[in-house]
């Protein structure tokens, strides 16, 4: 019955060439929420470095001085604001739709390119500069390639652990953040290499 299930899954994710998408789908919004995660890292290790006693600089002298009022401009109406709003609109739907389908896609690809080119220079150093055959490589880049995903989603946790939490924010709160991301990051590449077990996808062939 369990053989019978999986080759119904199987047979629904279509055709060979089509299946890393699948896996690679999840890949792709593990490396967006890693970003996110070292993100939130380094927000609130550099907190104090934002602060407002710091970039006072950057607000002008004459900044408290009372600005002018002006009289207020006449609004749009009628078919020109709705024009205007169906406009705004649709701009907003076609960035929200960028955003969820093409960025995660152009960020799992360059997360991907990073952790290859750091796991092929790190295959010499472990095999000591000996000749490996092409499928042994090939597994030793894939299991590397896991390492350094595991080390990348649990850095900025342990980056939290290490220096003091100088926001408003309570501990316990940016700590759990983290964690939500950098677990939720972990749970996507698991299903990810999940897939890739199950489908047959090449190791060669996963972001």
């Amino acid at each position: 019955m369990d053989v019978l299930f999986l080759s119904a899954i199987i047979h629904a994710m279509g055709t060979t060439e089509k299946r890393p998408v699948y896996a690679n789908a999840f890949g792709a919004f593990g490396y967006v929420f890693l970003v996110f995660s070292w993100l939130w890292s380094t927000l609130i290790v550099g907190y104090s470095s934002l602060s407002t006693q710091n970039i006072t600089w950057l607000i002008p002298k004459n900044a408290d001085q009372p600005i002018g009022t002006s009289e207020p401009s006449s609004l749009v109406s009628g078919p020109v604001a709705i024009t205007i709003g169906l406009v705004v609109t649709i701009f907003i739907v076609l960035t929200t739709l960028y955003v969820f389908i093409a960025l995660p896609k152009s960020i799992g690809k360059r997360g991907s390119t990073v952790t290859r080119k750091a796991a092929s220079l790190i295959v010499p150093i472990v095999t000591h500069h000996q000749p490996l055959p092409e499928t042994r490589r090939v597994f030793l880049t894939s299991r590397i390639i896991m390492v350094l995903k595991s080390i990348a989603c649990l850095l900025p946790v342990t980056t939290l652990l290490v220096f003091p939490n100088t926001t408003t924010l309570s501990y316990e709160v940016v700590l759990i953040c983290s964690l939500f991301f950098s677990l939720f990051t972990v749970a996507l590449f698991t299903v990810q290499y999940a897939l890739a077990r199950l489908l047959h996808i090449p190791r060669e062939l996963l972001w």
